[in-house]
Parts: structure tokens; C-alpha cells; sequence
């Protein structure tokens, strides 16, 4: 099952306007600014047209190099690509994907702004004008998009194969709002339930939650392969991901019922330990006894004379 087939619209046409569709255009206008002029800059009457290549090949006025070549800026072209080649690839799950490529933009992000700041000082050091085009404020806004809808699909309030438009209509914009208003809530009450869960022999691992679905926005339980509210199929991502999580979950019980068996284990030996400790210490106590010659009863210890029939204790 691949994603258009698990969304579709109404008369079984693909949908395109999935967030997966949506963050590869993203990207490749990504690609496309690093090209565009970012920067003005106006030296003598000489305006000279800033993009990132040009910090990588460096830029000279009047015959003179005025910024030396800098080829770690082709970093904002290759987080770009390197995010549209994982956008394309069904190696990782749909949560692994979105944090690589959340991380990867949010450091795209920060090296934008840190040339912004770079070029700007080098133009007033230099006594020439300085001026940022649109192109940087629309390159600008489309990483931070990118970063908003890879965190909610980090977050778990969508998957890649959602459909954006649907969900951010109608009831779907209201599942975003107490989604993302509950987020935080919900990954530290499932860390707890899972914790619980294994206390208690994982008794009830279908409360777990291991998404959404990608049609209503309704949760979809462990061992769930259709949406228990509209019925559509789950994605064989989350499958993979749900099994995954089984199995760590199984195997996290396994130990945690290894540990209890060896503490009860030890428990026991510590006890039989102790035990046979007291029984030699009274084995001990009773072949020191000593009777009195006379009259035979028990003597005391340290005593000097019988405390029954007054004999000297030989």
C-alpha cells in the first residue's frame, strides 16, 4: 500500500496535498533560493547580487577580495536535497523521516541568518549599502513551515500521508488545535502508561497510541490496522512502526520480569542464608550448656554455684 492509495479523495483520485507532497515542494524551492539573490549590496555606485554561491566562490569589488570563498555554505543546498531524497525513500518510518529532516531544516534555518548577519557587517565594514531582497524573506518562511508541519508529525498529530487541506478544514482543524494543545501531555502519559503497563504484566497494550490517521485525525491504538473511527486503513509505515514498538515493549517486559525473579531469587538465598546463620549460632549456644553435677539442672553462664541446690559448679 503506498500513500496515494491510502489517500485518496472522494472519487478515488490521489490526494497531492499531503503533507509528505507538500514538504518535497518545500524543499525544492529550497533548492531554487539557494540560487536566488538574497542580498543587495551597493559599493561605489556598483550593486552587487548576493546568494548563497556567491559566499561559496567568494566576491570581489574593484579587483580586490573582499569575501573570502566559504564552500561550508553549500550546507543550505545540501539539507535541502538530502531532505527531498528522504522524503522519497520508505527506508525510515514517518516519524524518523520528519525529525531528520526537522533537524536538518532548523540548522538550515540558523546558517540563513548567520550569513544574513555575516553579509551585512561585511557591507557596513565596507561602507557600502546593505538590503535584503524578498527572496530571503520567502526562503525564510518556507523553512519555517517546513519545520511546523515535520513537528506535527514529530508530535504525532499527523503523518505524512495526511492531507493537509482536509485536516485543516472543517472538524480536522479542530483535532489540530486540542492535538497540538495536548501533545506534550500525551507523550509524558504514555511514557507512564507504557511504565505501568509493564508493571502490571502489560495488561492493556491497546490504550497505547502510535498515531493518527491520516483521513479524521482519530487516534490509532497498537494493534489497530483500521481507524476504529472511520474505518480507513492504516498505513503500513505506522504497521511497521506499531510492531516495532510491540516488540520493544515485549521485550521490555521480559527484562523487567527477569529482574523481579532475580530479586526474588536473591531475596530467598539472603533468607535461607540467614536462617541457617541462627540455627548454627543456637547449635552453638546449646553445646556451650553446662548441668549442674548435683542435682543435674541447667546452669547459667558465668555462674559459680548451682542456683538450685547451691552445689560448687566444678
Amino acid at each position: 500500500m503506498n500513500e496515494n492509495e491510502m489517500v485518496t479523495a472522494g472519487g478515488g483520485k490521489p490526494v497531492y496535498t499531503t503533507i509528505k507532497n507538500i514538504l518535497r515542494v518545500l524543499m525544492v524551492l529550497c533548492i531554487i533560493f539557494v540560487f536566488c539573490p538574497s542580498f543587495l549590496v551597493s559599493c561605489s555606485g556598483e550593486e552587487m547580487k548576493v546568494n548563497v554561491m556567491t559566499a561559496v566562490g567568494g566576491l570581489e569589488s574593484a579587483g580586490q577580495t573582499v569575501v573570502d570563498p566559504h564552500p561550508l555554505m553549500l550546507i543550505c543546498l545540501l539539507i535541502p536535497i538530502a531532505a527531498l531524497v528522504f522524503l522519497f525513500i520508505k527506508k525510515f518510518n514517518n516519524k524518523m523521516t520528519s525529525i531528520i529532516i526537522l533537524a536538518g531544516t532548523a540548522v538550515d534555518l540558523i546558517v540563513w541568518f548567520i550569513f544574513r548577519s555575516t553579509a551585512k557587517k561585511i557591507a557596513e565594514e565596507n561602507y557600502c549599502d546593505f538590503e535584503t531582497t524578498p527572496w530571503f524573506v520567502i526562503n525564510i518562511i518556507v523553512l519555517v513551515l517546513s519545520i511546523l508541519l515535520t513537528g506535527l508529525v514529530v508530535l504525532g498529530v499527523a503523518q505524512l500521508e495526511t492531507d493537509l487541506l482536509a485536516l485543516l478544514t472543517g472538524s480536522g482543524a479542530k483535532n489540530v488545535l486540542n492535538q497540538v494543545s495536548g501533545a506534550v501531555t500525551q507523550a509524558a502519559g504514555s511514557v507512564a502508561e507504557n511504565i505501568s503497563n509493564l508493571s502490571k504484566g502489560g495488561q492493556s497494550q491497546k490504550g497505547i497510541v502510535v498515531g493518527y490517521c491520516a483521513k479524521c485525525g482519530g487516534p490509532i491504538g497498537l494493534d489497530s490496522k483500521f481507524c476504529i473511527a472511520c474505518g480507513t486503513p492504516v498505513p503500513e509505515s505506522l504497521l511497521a512502526e506499531a510492531e516495532a514498538k510491540k516488540k520493544e515493549i515485549e521485550e521490555a517486559k521480559r527484562q523487567e520480569e527477569e529482574r523481579l525473579a532475580a530479586e526474588a531469587a536473591k531475596r530467598q538465598e539472603e533468607a535461607a542464608a540467614a536462617a541457617a546463620a541462627a540455627q548454627q549460632a543456637a547449635g552453638q549456644s546449646q553445646g556451650k550448656s553446662k548441668f549442674c553435677q548435683q542435682c543435674g539442672a541447667e546452669l547459667g553462664a558465668g555462674v559459680a554455684f548451682c542456683q538450685s541446690c547451691g552445689a560448687k559448679v566444678q
